[in-house]
């Protein structure tokens, strides 16, 4: 993993949480998630300072680099990226912490929401079966529908947020995520 990626990663991920906490009564648990271009972060816990961090050796640029070939994915394409981001995110869940809220402050995590149909200039709620619903228009776009019938952003980073954060959920045991309108 690039070095100043993670730091930026974690310097970020900190700053979200910062700004983040406050919004929540105390003593609820919060997981703050920054994914970032080549590395991303997560803070947890339930007071001011986060109780614990970890920076992730992946990134939606790097995803899309890497898997995708800078091109909007192809099937065999999304199942590659599905296993590489599996194998980064599993191990994580073991330090998070039962019964947090996950959050993100992820101009990306918003576009995402928008594109599942939530939009609203406050928090929005993101669950796990409108992100697959998302996943779904993104899978048939790999399977060769046009993209714009999709309504779906023929970017490839994109199509690699909407893997990280979907095994995010999958496997970190989060059924939703806030997009947060705090940057």
């Amino acid at each position: 993993m690039d070095t100043d990626a993670a730091i930026a990663a974690e310097h970020r991920v900190r700053r979200d949480y910062a700004a983040i906490r406050p919004l929540r009564g105390t003593g609820q648990g919060i997981t703050v998630l920054h994914i970032g271009p080549h590395a991303s972060a997560l803070a947890w816990g339930g007071a001011g300072e986060p109780d614990g961090t970890l920076v992730l050796a992946l990134g939606d640029a790097a995803i899309a680099s890497a898997c995708f070939g800078g091109r909007l994915a192809s099937a065999l394409a999304m199942e590659h990226a599905i296993q590489f981001v599996e194998d980064a995110v599993f191990p994580a869940h073991r330090h998070l912490p039962a019964g947090s809220e996950l959050f993100s402050a992820d101009a990306g995590v918003r576009t995402l929401a928008a594109t599942a149909g939530l939009q609203g200039t406050g928090a929005v709620r993101l669950d796990l079966e409108s992100l697959e619903r998302v996943f779904g228009r993104l899978a048939a776009v790999a399977q060769g529908s046009p993209a714009a019938r999709e309504g779906i952003a023929a970017e490839p980073r994109f199509a690699a947020l909407v893997v990280i954060l979907r095994e995010f959920l999958h496997h970190a045991g989060f059924s939703a995520i806030v997009a947060t309108g705090v940057r």
